[in-house]
């Protein structure tokens, strides 16, 4: 999910759909993909350049969405159109307008988009699935892996550091398997695991901190497995779980708050807890993605 200047949020899907939302109207269109019968076709995730450009991460490898016609194209390389053609799982733009792609269990991508020939080149710092990019500073982009660890790389794509478990050391990962990421105003880097919860990684001191899920204890994650992260306006993290629903996490007073099936004292309507991802938009209303039912708005106010 991504939102544009205009009011309007762009949705992909599991089930070969890419979607026009208007926030005010609530009006769905429905964009013509470019594949006349799309069979597996995912979209997996959405990014926006400077632009207001979207592309879209799918099965199908890459593809841009064109506003005036209303429909999704291939996107072309101009030296190397296979690493544009795979399944992509993550993506992010970094500063400088470089397109980063996880390229399914083929290591990273960039694609120079300020090119007109969208050159790529392929670095492959792994062979396991890269889901979440996160750009930390203008020469640093992190890599959270499945079942690799959290990978460092500098802008040309040479590998700096990797930091993976070591049940040795209370200072390391919690797991080896990262599934989100996120960067906070006091360059703090939250890490939301498969399998071990959540941990606050601070560069600066070389600290990791592990936040579960304690069984009998309200005040922590309702699940381990954190598949997304967002911060509010407010400071607060929200987490999309697995099986857990939605967790409402205040750095500062350190309570969490739940949003589940069951759960209502926060938010009632939840009938899902399987989240997999939750998108804020500019208005702070927050919407939560599920598996298999659909999109949930807790709307601002």
């Amino acid at each position: 999910i991504i939102e544009d200047d205009k009011g309007n949020l762009y949705l992909g899907t599991f089930n070969s759909l890419f979607l026009k939302f208007n926030i005010e109207s609530s009006n769905i269109t429905k964009i013509k993909l470019d594949v006349a019968n799309p069979v597996n076709y995912f979209i997996n995730c959405l990014v926006k350049d400077k632009k207001g450009t979207i592309y879209l991460g799918t099965s199908l490898g890459l593809k841009v969405f064109d506003p005036i016609k209303n429909e999704v194209k291939k996107v072309t390389s101009g030296n190397n159109n296979h690493l544009l053609s795979a399944n992509i799982v993550s993506m992010i733009i970094d500063s400088k307008q470089n397109l980063w792609i996880g390229n399914g269990y083929k290591g990273l991508v960039k694609v120079d988009l300020n090119s007109k020939a969208k050159n790529a080149v392929s670095y492959p710092i792994t062979n396991k699935r890269i889901m979440s990019i996160l750009e930390t500073d203008p020469k640093t982009i992190l890599c959270a892996t499945e079942n690799d660890g959290l990978i460092v790389i500098n802008d040309e794509g040479v590998v700096q550091k990797k930091y993976t478990n070591n049940k040795f050391n209370n200072r390391s990962l919690a797991s080896n398997s990262v599934w989100s990421l996120l960067l906070d105003k006091e360059n703090r880097i939250w890490v939301g695991y498969y399998n071990k919860g959540l941990s606050i990684f601070d560069k600066i001191n070389s600290k990791v901190n592990i936040i579960e899920s304690l069984a009998g204890n309200s005040n922590s994650l309702q699940t381990n497995c954190v598949t997304g992260i967002a911060k509010d306006h407010e400071g607060k993290l929200w987490m999309a779980m697995e099986g857990g629903g939605v967790d409402v996490y205040d750095p500062k007073t350190k309570i969490f708050k739940h949003i589940t099936k069951s759960d209502t004292s926060l938010y009632s309507g939840l009938t899902n807890d399987n989240i997999t991802s939750i998108f804020i938009d500019k208005k702070q209303n927050i919407w939560l993605l599920s598996w298999n039912e659909g999109i949930f708005l807790l709307k601002k106010g």
